[in-house]
């Protein structure tokens, strides 16, 4: 009888251990079919780019890491570009969100391709209508630069890995809360104010009306709420009393009409924020400059000195001067219109071929100080070039 019992029980074990081995198997085959549907060799160019880089950036300094940056991410943009459009049978066939759901990938296989695509701070992410994208996992550059960059760079990284964690808009509309959006416009704006002289100021001030306007208007495909998001402006203005975004809010809901929603004009609305915002959120208003997407703190301080009349008296001597109008000098690089109260005045600054001003001293002493007023605004390369023989 035990004999029996002992055959029994091990004829159980070892069909429950083929049962076991048998499912392994098929987990591995079904592994291996999802990693398949990606080409490897161009995963691994997109690492081997990343480790060529990272050996370049720790022999920089921490401008040098900022600029390096700049160039890694945007030769990194044309690889997932091109590793898109490689694989763009199966990310736009129908792998998410799919009519035909036998189409679909099941959430263990959508894993199982993360899981693969991880491997090279890859992953597969939903763009919108049924098509995917491989893109970096959130954190890809701020772990990657975090410790060369500047601190300015290295706070924007992070800002950014943070927000990449989940997905801002989809085929429904907005994928966060507009208390969330508001936040985020306030998050930017308080970089701007803490790094004037930031090189990312240009792209975090668009990044800063890109939000306002969803803010305010919505997104396509999104179901907008007049009166909830009145609310959630008003939160914002008292939360946030010294935003720049509190002053545009307190506009639009004056214009807005929140007892007859029905009779708002969406075009007109939508009209009206897009010029207050072109009119006074871009990086120089200086009627806003002490907001935080203005000039730099160096120019300001120069603006000062120009409020104290300093250049007025050098503008009374171009005034006084009889020449006037427009002059027509071909074969010169370099030209200025100068605008004062008397007269408009343009001129070509240099011979092509020697350094030999053709500026009255007046007219040379204002525009060497608007260029020395304004050198934070101006891209280098244009004192490289203009400082060549």
């Amino acid at each position: 009888m035990k004999k029996i019992l002992l055959i029994i029980f091990t004829v159980a074990i070892f069909a429950i251990g083929s049962i076991f081995g048998y499912k392994k198997i098929l987990s591995i085959e079904k592994e291996n079919k999802i990693i398949q549907l990606f080409n490897k060799d161009s995963l691994e160019n997109f690492s081997k780019n990343k480790n060529e880089m990272l050996e370049k950036l720790k022999t920089l300094n921490k401008e040098e890491a900022d600029k390096l940056y700049e160039q890694y991410l945007e030769s990194n943009n044309t690889i997932l570009e091109n590793l898109n459009i490689e694989h763009d049978k199966l990310l736009s066939g129908g792998i998410y969100n799919n009519e035909d759901t036998s189409e679909n990938f099941t959430d263990e296989e959508w894993k199982i391709a993360n899981k693969f695509l991880n491997k090279y701070d890859l992953e597969l992410w939903y763009l919108a209508r049924g098509t995917c994208i491989i893109k970096e996992v959130p954190d890809f550059y701020y772990k990657t630069f975090k410790d060369y960059v500047t601190d300015d760079y290295k706070e924007y990284l992070k800002i950014t890995s943070k927000e990449n964690e989940e997905h801002y808009v989809a085929d429904s509309g907005l994928c966060i809360t507009l208390e969330e959006l508001g936040d985020r416009i306030v998050t930017w704006e308080n970089f701007l104010e803490k790094y004037p002289n930031s090189k990312l100021n240009d792209k975090v001030n668009n990044i800063c009306n890109s939000y306002r306007r969803d803010y305010i208007l919505g997104v396509p495909g999104g179901i907008y709420d007049y009166k909830e998001s009145a609310e959630e402006y008003n939160r914002f203005i008292k939360k946030y009393p010294d935003s720049p975004t509190t002053e545009l809010l307190g506009y639009y809901l004056e214009e807005v009409n929140l007892d007859k929603p029905e009779d708002n004009d969406s075009e007109a609305l939508s009209k009206m924020i897009d010029e207050y915002i072109e009119k006074y959120f871009y990086l120089g208003n200086l009627e806003n400059r002490k907001k935080g997407n203005l000039f730099s703190e160096q120019t300001n301080t120069l603006l000062k000195e120009f409020n104290k009349n300093k250049i007025y008296p050098v503008l009374g001597k171009i005034n006084e001067n009889k020449i006037e109008g427009y002059y027509l000098l071909p074969f010169f690089r370099e030209e200025i219109t100068l605008f004062t109260s008397d007269k408009i005045i343009h001129k070509k600054v240099k011979f092509s071929s020697r350094n030999e001003t053709l500026l009255s001293e007046s007219e040379k002493e204002l525009y060497n100080y608007l260029l020395d007023l304004f050198k934070e605004e101006i891209p280098e390369e244009f004192f490289e070039v203009r400082n060549k023989k």
